[in-house]
């Protein structure tokens, strides 16, 4: 018998799983929390500035398409001027709200195991993004492509970072978690990671959208009517992805503060078992106690009737 199990013992330890849960319990010393809290204020500042920037250029590329017989671009141009500054305020203003949702809601879960295999499919993601970025941008000869690819790369390392670093979202590992509560730790961590991850949408969208604003105004330059009205019609598709990304911060705080009233609700039909269990021996000892109380109180009335009888009384 003992043999046999170190037996199972050298070929457990032989397992690729091994070597694997060795290179996740190396990463958090690289994906550390403080840094990821860095690295997602710098995402943001620089999609603020890339928001006023997408801003001009708009306008810009608004302007010379009305110069090839649109006049109503005029109109969308200083439209979109007016529309990102204001949208940027809001972004400004939800973007701390949700930061401060999410460290100020706790939940919990009873292994880390989700964690960690979150994590790995996460970094998975990641590299395979990253490897596509570089060989169909090259293939296609796209640049579009190979920034669309960084940013899906920038994303997925993102939810590795958060999956092993609970505390940025609030998660706590508790051994004594019950299957509900491990339910909504679950749904919880997928909501907390998603908030999280908009200012990291938001600046890195508006980078891109930047970046390709920059492309489409140069390469507008010289080309003939057909090519400016394509050109215009390609900056009028990117238009809703990146004034989705600037309500992307007032939207994740609405969306966050409905689910987690949503998981209040399911806290308390978890927890009336609990209170019922509680409830039993409370009102078992209640209901001794009021007995043991009317006990007292005859024994005390009939002593009192007998105190009162005097010697001749028979």
């Amino acid at each position: 018998m003992a043999e046999n199990q170190s037996n199972k013992a050298s070929l457990s330890s032989t397992l690729v799983a091994d070597r694997v849960g060795e290179l996740i319990d190396s990463v958090p010393g690289v994906l550390k929390a403080q840094r990821f809290d860095d690295i997602v204020d710098r995402v943001t500042t620089a999609g603020h500035w890339s928001l006023l920037l997408v801003a001009v250029l708009g306008l810009v590329i608004e302007l010379i398409a009305a110069m090839a017989g649109n006049g109503s671009a005029v109109l969308w141009g200083v439209g979109w001027l007016v529309a990102l500054p204001l949208l940027q305020y809001t972004a400004v203003q939800f973007l701390g709200a949700t930061r401060s949702l999410v460290t100020s809601n706790r939940t919990t879960l009873g292994s880390e195991a989700f964690l960690r295999c979150y994590a790995l499919v996460a970094l998975v993601v990641a590299i395979l993004a990253l490897v596509g970025a570089i060989g169909w941008g090259l293939d296609a000869g796209s640049f579009q492509i190979f920034l669309f690819g960084l940013a899906l790369t920038a994303l997925a390392l993102a939810t590795a970072w958060l999956a092993l670093n609970p505390d940025l979202l609030s998660i706590r590992v508790d051994r004594q978690s019950t299957a509900g509560e491990d339910a909504l730790g679950v749904l919880s961590f997928f909501v907390k990671t998603g908030v999280r991850l908009v200012p990291i949408f938001y600046g890195v969208t508006l980078i891109v959208g930047a970046v390709q604003a920059v492309i489409i105004l140069l390469g507008m330059i010289g080309d003939s009517q057909a090519e400016l009205i394509n050109a215009v019609m390609r900056a009028e598709l990117s238009a809703p992805i990146l004034l989705w990304a600037a309500l992307s911060p007032f939207l994740a705080y609405i969306a966050f503060i409905f689910y987690f009233l949503v998981i209040d609700l399911m806290r308390g039909i978890l927890s009336i078992p609990g209170a019922m269990a509680g409830d039993r021996p409370g009102s078992a000892r209640t209901n001794a106690g009021s007995s043991a109380g009317r006990k007292t109180s005859s024994k005390k009335s009939s002593a009192k009737k007998t105190g009162s009888r005097g010697p001749g009384d028979g």
